[in-house]
């Protein structure tokens, strides 16, 4: 009866002793992987927090470039804009799809949809998230965003 019962013990102690060596080798490794993955979708995603999809926005590039329409963020270090709008001095225009902006100084601004371009974009352009400076809601009152909802 003993020898039953110190092999009952043994098998309970091999069983346990085998659970942890493959929660160890197994699971935990999974577990850490998706810690991980999860704080770099947040560090990666935080900076376009507090998008406001009902309203356009207007980004900001490091080379001067400024870029108004709706910002989506994605992951992995880009982001998209669609229906996209920029603007342009009235030096050297074509007249496809260009909207002067009210209240500008005596230099001609445009605002010209994304589109209308000899090589012939879609309307939506991805941006390396390093390239933004910064990038800001617009209010419906703005001066960008009534001459988009008229020119529609």
């Amino acid at each position: 009866m003993m020898n039953i019962l110190n092999n009952n013990k043994e098998t309970k102690s091999y069983y346990k002793i085998r659970f942890m060596y493959y929660l160890a080798k197994y699971i935990q490794p999974l577990f850490l992987i998706g810690i991980l993955a999860l704080t770099y979708i947040a560090i990666s995603t935080s900076d376009f927090r507090g998008i406001n999809s009902d309203t356009y926005q207007a980004v900001f590039l490091s080379n001067d470039q400024v870029y108004f329409g709706k910002l989506d963020k994605s992951l992995f270090g880009s982001i998209s804009i669609t229906d996209v709008y920029y603007l342009r001095s009235g030096d050297n225009l074509d007249s496809t799809g260009e909207q002067s902006v009210e209240g500008s100084s005596t230099d001609s601004i445009n605002l010209v949809k994304l589109g209308g371009e000899v090589h012939g974009p879609e309307d939506r352009i991805y941006l390396n998230k390093d390239s933004v400076v910064f990038w800001e809601n617009l209010k419906n009152t703005s001066t960008v965003v009534k001459t988009i909802l008229n020119s529609k």
